[in-house]
């Protein structure tokens, strides 16, 4: 089983504070890799995981249990359906500007 940073919260090992600022360290290093699709991202407190989708590309969704784990998902999910995309000869949706 995967590690959660929710557990050591439970656990009393991170604060939530903690763990936001790890959160947006990683936001900060996603963004220096290139990918011109929006990914936005929004904390589920029903499934008590980040969900990531790219607006672009309807049906697009992941999840991780951070805010990295739920952008690198949705940015390899992406990439393999541009793949397909682009395999079959559609219209590939404009990045952004």
């Amino acid at each position: 089983m995967a590690h959660s940073k929710w557990a050591d919260i439970k656990n009393g090992k991170l604060s939530p504070e903690q763990i936001a600022e790890s959160d947006r360290k990683v936001a900060r290093t996603v963004a220096l890799k290139p990918f011109y699709y929006a990914v936005t991202v929004q904390w589920s407190d029903e499934d008590a995981v980040y969900v990531a989708r790219v607006p672009a590309l309807p049906g697009c969704a992941t999840h991780g249990d951070s805010l990295e784990e739920a952008v690198r998902e949705a940015r390899a999910a992406a990439e393999g359906i541009l793949e397909v995309m682009a395999e079959h000869g559609d219209e590939l949706p404009d990045p952004l500007a």
